[in-house]
């Protein structure tokens, strides 16, 4: 779990120099930086020949709100309360972008003590 928390929101191998670990025997496959949060975003860079698709406000709250969800569920293994996305969704409107806000809330959650007692 700290090899997943520190990949997710470092995205750099070197931070997990001394947590080695062999990814190939993990049930849950590699773990993500901001690949991640960009994908759930939809905020990927086009592939070449590809269409950047609008998305509504609505569109971008949903999907910032299952990044947060994921979060949670992720670092302390459960899922935000309405107060706490409430909190969530002004941190990551503030924030330059989403991805970057959504990453903020990450490094966020990894500072509580909820997560260092769990884990």
């Amino acid at each position: 779990v700290v090899h997943d928390a520190i990949a997710m929101a470092s995205d750099s191998e070197a931070a997990l120099s001394e947590y080695p670990v062999r990814v190939g025997e993990r049930a849950i496959g590699p773990a993500g930086g901001r690949a991640w949060i960009e994908k759930a975003l939809g905020v990927e860079a086009p592939r070449k020949g590809g269409a950047v698709v609008a998305q509504s406000e609505a569109e971008k709250g949903e999907k910032v709100d299952a990044v947060v969800r994921q979060i949670f569920l992720r670092t302390v293994s459960r899922p935000p309360t309405a107060e706490e996305v409430s909190k969530a969704r002004a941190d990551v409107a503030a924030a330059p972008s989403a991805v970057d806000g959504c990453v903020e809330v990450l490094w966020a959650m990894l500072n509580t003590r909820e997560f260092l007692v769990n884990h």
